[in-house]
């Protein structure tokens, strides 16, 4: 039965397989049609494209990208033709004559073509980018001793009368004798934040030789805190001259220079004026040379409010002298000369502090100032420094060389203590 089965399927197949022949033939002359009607179709499809780019000008674009009317202003279409070692760019931007690493690497520092700015205007303007310069690094922070100070006069007035530090200010007027080592035509000093009233500038000889150099202008250098006086001839050595001004200045909002300091009492704050120098913030204070290297002598004069305290290295000489300025009286406090020293060893406080004092067996007067409530417990610092100072004199067998020494403990003070020659101050 499955033989028969399977012979009339073969029959069947057969049969339906001699039935299929015509059309199978007919089937394949349509696909031959078909392929050979689309083929055409996607060439003229592409012939349209390849026309309507040309006719847009995308292909003339191609050809022309590298003409100078065409080429594009940005600068990143500028590196890549330049990195691909085009020479000559466009009329505005001639490639130089070197090899392609050199002329990639000069690209990649300059922009090659000019910024253009479409804004506002049709007619397009030009923002050429500056390639920036490199400031060289200063090596030599020393400033010339040509002119070497001798001796300085300073006097310095502290506005810290009332209750508002914000309207706290300091002035003052140097005056600095120079002897000159060798000629020059300038006076070069340190400033640092000082505001100088140029109508009180002089510069003259001690003998007031009318032969001398007349300053003509000034010139700062601020990296190095500079103040350069500039001559209309050379200094001659051996002579002295005088160099001079007034400035103004707030008060240092740093620990150093000339600062306030404050502490709280019972209905008030109170304020002091306090100087740090060390190591090179003198500046900061008056117009000076400020190098440790550089020693002279000082006449300090302290313009304070009457209800205050000055001290400084050297003993109170004078303090008659009294003025009013809106309502405030002020008192001038003249204050012997130093001994020949470094400007980082000066030192002053304005302050309405009090203090308790003893004498050494040589003579030399030491005091200890702190605020009044707390004045008594300097006693002991005050003891041991007297014992010390006899202890090292009679050690080293020198002698203390100033006739007194003040101590003061401060509210606000930066370091432990700074041996400033005659005022130590401490925190």
């Amino acid at each position: 039965m499955s033989a028969k089965k399977s012979e009339s399927t073969d029959v069947c197949d057969s049969q339906l397989d001699l039935l299929a022949r015509p059309n199978d033939r007919s089937r394949c002359h349509m696909r031959a049609l078909a392929g050979f009607v689309f083929f055409i179709l996607v060439a003229t499809g592409a012939f349209c494209v390849c026309v309507v780019i040309y006719f847009t000008g995308g292909y003339r674009e191609m050809i022309n990208r590298y003409d100078p009317e065409t080429v594009s202003g940005e600068r990143s279409d500028c590196l890549r033709l330049a990195s691909q070692g085009y020479k000559e760019l466009c009329e505005k931007c001639p490639a130089p004559n070197t090899s392609l690493k050199g002329l990639h690497m000069k690209r990649q520092a300059e922009p090659c073509l000019p910024l253009i700015d479409y804004s506002a205007s049709s007619t397009p303007s030009f923002n050429i980018q500056q390639t920036p310069t490199v400031t060289p690094k200063l090596t030599n922070y020393r400033i010339p001793t040509s002119l070497y100070p001798t001796h300085y006069n300073i006097e310095i007035q502290t506005y810290i009368a009332g209750d508002n530090s914000a309207n706290f200010f300091f002035k003052g007027h140097v005056k600095i004798w120079l002897r000159c080592d060798e000629p020059s035509d300038n006076v070069t000093l340190h400033l640092n934040g000082l505001t100088v009233d140029y109508s009180s500038l002089g510069f003259y000889s001690k003998d007031l030789d009318h032969s001398s150099p007349n300053y003509t202008d000034w010139s700062a250098d601020k990296k190095r805190n500079f103040f350069i006086l500039n001559l209309d001839d050379f200094t001659e050595a051996g002579k002295t001259y005088v160099i001079e001004m007034s400035y103004t200045s707030p008060f240092s909002k740093e620990l150093n220079g000339l600062y306030l300091s404050s502490y709280k009492g019972k209905n008030k704050i109170h304020y002091q004026a306090v100087t740090q120098f060390q190591p090179t913030d003198a500046r900061k204070t008056f117009p000076c040379f400020d190098e440790p290297a550089i020693k002279s002598t000082f006449n300090v004069t302290l313009v304070r409010p009457s209800g205050f305290t000055s001290i400084s290295n050297m003993p109170l000489i004078n303090n008659s002298t009294t003025l009013v300025e809106e309502g405030v009286t002020y008192v001038k406090d003249v204050y012997a000369q130093t001994k020949k020293m470094s400007t980082y060893l000066l030192a002053f406080v304005v302050s309405d502090f009090s203090y308790i004092q003893t004498t050494t067996k040589d003579g030399v007067l030491c005091r200890a100032w702190a605020r009044q409530e707390e004045v008594s417990n300097t006693a002991y610092a005050l003891n041991i420094t007297t014992q010390g100072l006899a202890f090292f004199e009679e050690l080293f067998g020198v002698s203390f060389p100033l006739p007194k020494l003040d101590m003061i403990a401060l509210p606000d003070f930066a370091a432990a203590g700074m041996e400033n020659w005659g005022l130590m101050t401490f925190r």
